[in-house]
C-alpha cells in the first residue's frame, strides 16, 4: 500500500467503484485513512460506536476534501463490536447496501478496558449451562491477537467463507486489558 517510515500513504490509486468498511474510523488512524480512501473515489462505510462522534468525523472529512474532484462516498453505519446484536445489524445494513465489500478495514480497537462480559457473553454463559448452543449460528473465529499465526489463520478463514471481501486489514489492537478470563470463557475462546 505504500506506507514507509514517516507513516503517510504514497500510493495515489483510484479505487471508484471500490467499497471499503472501516470501523472505528472515528478518530486517528482511521479517520485519516478514511479521508485518503474517500479522496481517491472510494465508497467507504464508518462503522463506529458512537454515531454522532462518526457524523462529526464524516463532515470534518467533507470539509477537509471540498473543492476536490472524484470524491467517492462516505456513509455512516453503527457498530458496537461489545454487542453481537449491533455487529449483526451493522453486517446486515451493510449486505443490504452494498453488493460488495472490496476491503475490511478492522481499525476499532480497545485499550484500558475493565475486566467485565457484555450482556450476550453473559446470556451466552447462562445458555450454556443451561445446555443450550448459544452462539451456534455464528461462524467463530478463534483469535489471540498475542499470536501472529493465529491472525493470519483468523484472516484467511474469513476471507475463504467471505467471499465478497477482496481485500482484510487488521490494524485493531487491545491494549493493557486484564488478561483472566472465567472457566466458560477460556474454554469459548
Amino acid at each position: 500500500m505504500g506506507w514507509f517510515w514517516n507513516g503517510k500513504c504514497k500510493s495515489k490509486a483510484r479505487l471508484d467503484g471500490k467499497t471499503v468498511v472501516i470501523t472505528g474510523c472515528n478518530t486517528g488512524i482511521g479517520k485519516y485513512t478514511v479521508l485518503d480512501l474517500y479522496a481517491r473515489g472510494a465508497r467507504v462505510v464508518m462503522a463506529c460506536r458512537n454515531v454522532e462522534k462518526a457524523e462529526e468525523a464524516r463532515d470534518w472529512v467533507i470539509e477537509q476534501r471540498s473543492g476536490q474532484q472524484g470524491l467517492g462516498q462516505l456513509s455512516v453505519c453503527h457498530l458496537d463490536l461489545s454487542s453481537l446484536s449491533s455487529v449483526r445489524k451493522c453486517a446486515d445494513k451493510i449486505l443490504l447496501e452494498e453488493s460488495h465489500i472490496h476491503i475490511l478495514i478492522n481499525n476499532a480497537g480497545v485499550m484500558m478496558c475493565p475486566r467485565s462480559l457484555t450482556e450476550e457473553a453473559r446470556d451466552w454463559v447462562i445458555e450454556q449451562r443451561s445446555g443450550q448452543q448459544g452462539l451456534g449460528q455464528l461462524s467463530v473465529c478463534h483469535l489471540d491477537l498475542s499470536s501472529l499465526s493465529s491472525v493470519r489463520k483468523c484472516a484467511d478463514k474469513i476471507l475463504q467463507e467471505e467471499s465478497h471481501i477482496h481485500i482484510l486489514i487488521n490494524n485493531a489492537g487491545v491494549m493493557m486489558c486484564p488478561r483472566s478470563l472465567t472457566e466458560e470463557a477460556r474454554d469459548w475462546v
